[in-house]
């Protein structure tokens, strides 16, 4: 009977062990969860919070987007087209018809050959030389200086310009200075106006002659402006006192006046001495670069062999002298 009764006490006892243990867990487990949900606590199946409610904030009223609109791009203004003066006068110009002709010489100079056929297209290539007249209109429209003007000079085209003097060929002008005059000239009549090819120049100056001169095989002072005697300086008087205007002598087989002597003539390419052995047989343009550029026809400085109708001679772009001149050339567009 002990036996039972101390048993069932054992169990009792047991029993009383398992109810602690498993109070000792919930109470645990309460904690836990209590701090897992940042310090709510909840009894029975209520929620119920003990961290404080956050303040109401009004909503933000609602805005209607602006249209996304693309700017416009900004137009650069464009220059404005210089306008002809009322006293322009385009220089008088000669039409010449496409064909081909022998270029170059057999004379003992590397540079003008071999002898080769060229061919051309049609152009219009001027009558006289430009003019101080011409060049005047240009210098007034635009304000533009010339190489020696812009070096400071005291000897420039003026000094050869005078009332007097407005037939007479303009010179100390240098390649670009000759190239803007055509540009402008170009922008003012909506034209294309250049400086001639050294093939068209030459093409336009033998005027269907193969000789050495527009005229023949020789040359004298009736014929041309050069310095037949050798004894031409190049100071200021002696300028004045042998330039001749544009028209003087005889014109050649084309009408073109002044092709050999009075001032060379600048050309529009580049000078290269080899360059006919390359050359295009079709509208030569000359070298793509270089250092010169293409001088022709002689002055009234030059001696006679330098009056050559295949003469070639050059300088630099920005070379100007009282010898030199140009006449120009209208593309046919």
């Amino acid at each position: 009977m002990e036996t039972i009764n101390s048993k069932r006490k054992q169990c009792k006892i047991f029993s009383h062990y398992i109810v602690v243990c498993v109070c000792f867990l919930l109470i645990v487990n309460i904690r836990v969860n209590g701090q897992q949900s940042g310090g709510r606590t909840y009894t029975g199946d209520n929620k119920i919070k003990t961290n404080p409610i956050p303040p109401k904030t009004e909503p933000k009223p609602k805005t209607t987007p602006k249209p996304v609109t693309t700017p416009k791009p900004i137009q650069e203004k464009q220059p404005e087209k210089p306008k002809a003066p009322e006293n322009l006068k385009i220089p008088e110009l000669i039409p010449i018809t496409p064909g081909i002709f022998t270029m170059g010489s057999t004379a003992p100079r590397s540079e003008e050959q071999p002898l080769h056929s060229v061919e051309l297209e049609a152009f219009e290539i001027g009558k006289y030389e430009i003019t101080n007249k011409e060049f005047e209109v240009f210098i007034s429209s635009t304000n533009y200086l010339t190489q020696p003007e812009r070096e400071k000079s005291p000897i420039t085209w003026r000094s050869y310009f005078t009332l007097d003097r407005e037939n007479y060929p303009v010179v100390l002008v240098s390649w670009h200075d000759a190239a803007a005059y055509c540009k402008w000239l170009s922008e003012v009549t909506n034209k294309s106006f250049r400086l001639p090819t050294e093939a068209e120049w030459e093409y336009a100056a033998r005027g269907g002659v193969t000789t050495k001169y527009p005229w023949g095989d020789e040359i004298d002072v009736e014929q041309a402006n050069y310095d037949s005697e050798l004894n031409r300086g190049l100071i200021a008087g002696v300028v004045l006192e042998n330039l001749e205007p544009v028209d003087s002598y005889n014109a050649n087989g084309y009408g073109l006046f002044n092709v050999s002597g009075n001032v060379a003539e600048w050309c529009q390419d580049w000078y290269e001495q080899d360059y006919y052995k390359k050359s295009s047989l079709k509208n030569p343009l000359g070298p793509e670069t270089g250092l010169f550029k293409v001088i022709r026809g002689g002055g009234w400085a030059s001696q006679s062999d330098a009056c050559r109708l295949s003469r070639r001679n050059n300088n630099s772009t920005t070379f100007a002298a009282a010898y030199l001149g140009f006449r120009i050339v209208k593309v046919n567009q």
